[in-house]
Parts: structure tokens; sequence; C-alpha cells
């Protein structure tokens, strides 16, 4: 009977050590998860400022562009040599093309942003759902721990 009591012992000093290894896995691989996800988070938070950067970037430069494609279209059509009449038209026609050249870059860059944050939407709820998984897992964890413990005592 004491053989017998002292097997059952073992045996359930045994499982309870290998439950506790595979716990301590299972913690390893979340605390990885975990890791993974705050280093995704501070990437996805670099490319917001990056993207407000090169929007504030690309501001000044539409600005300094569209003062060379005027200059550039003056040039072209020796705008100083016409008489005021013709030179208004032709300034007001160079004015028309500008914008609508800074129009469509503009729409282009717009669409572009416009792809980029739906790719981070994406990739925050990608992150949210992971996060809801693990902080299931965890409270699965804790629970069959608590158990474990109760079923010990």
């Amino acid at each position: 009977a004491q053989n017998r009591q002292l097997q059952e012992l073992r045996d359930a000093l045994q499982l309870e050590e290998s439950r506790a290894e595979a716990r301590r896995r299972d913690e390893e691989a979340l605390r990885h998860r975990l890791e993974a996800r705050a280093a995704q988070a501070l990437a996805c938070k670099e490319g917001l400022r990056l993207l407000e950067e090169r929007k504030l970037t690309f501001q000044a430069q539409e600005a300094a562009w569209r003062q060379e494609l005027h200059e550039q279209m003056a040039e072209r059509d020796r705008v100083e040599q016409l008489n005021q009449r013709r030179r208004q038209a032709i300034l007001a026609e160079h004015r028309r093309e500008v914008e609508r050249i800074i129009d469509d870059r503009r729409a282009r860059i717009e669409d572009e942003q416009h792809h980029r944050k739906l790719e981070l939407l994406r990739r925050q709820q990608e992150e949210e759902k992971e996060k809801q998984i693990i902080d299931a897992e965890r409270s699965r964890l804790l629970q069959e721990h608590q158990q474990v413990l109760h079923y010990m005592r």
C-alpha cells in the first residue's frame, strides 16, 4: 500500500513537472509574441511620424516646384517680350496648367498616402486580434495553473 502511494506521488510529481515545463514553454512563447507586438507597434508609430515628416517636406517641395514651373513656362514663352494683353492670357494659362499638374500630383500622392494608411490600419487591426488571442491564452494558462495549484493542495 505504501509502495502504491509512493508510486502515485511520483506519478503526480512527474505530471506536475511536465505541466510546469509546458507552462514555462507557453509563457516563453507568449513573451516572445508580446515583444514582437511591441516592436511592431513601435515601427507603426515611427512609420506614422515619417509619413507626417514626408508630408511637410512635400508641401515645401511643392511650393518650390510651383515657382520653378512658372519660371520655366515664362521663359519658354518669353512672356516678357509679348504685349500686355497676350502676356496676361499666357500667364493665366500657365497658372491653370501649373494648378492642373500640381492637382494631379497631389491626387496621386494622396492616393498613395491613403493606401499606406489603410495598410497601417490593417496592421493595427491584426495586432489587436493577436493581442486578444494572447490575452485569452494568458487567461487560459492562468486558470489552468490555478486548477493545478488547487489540485495539489
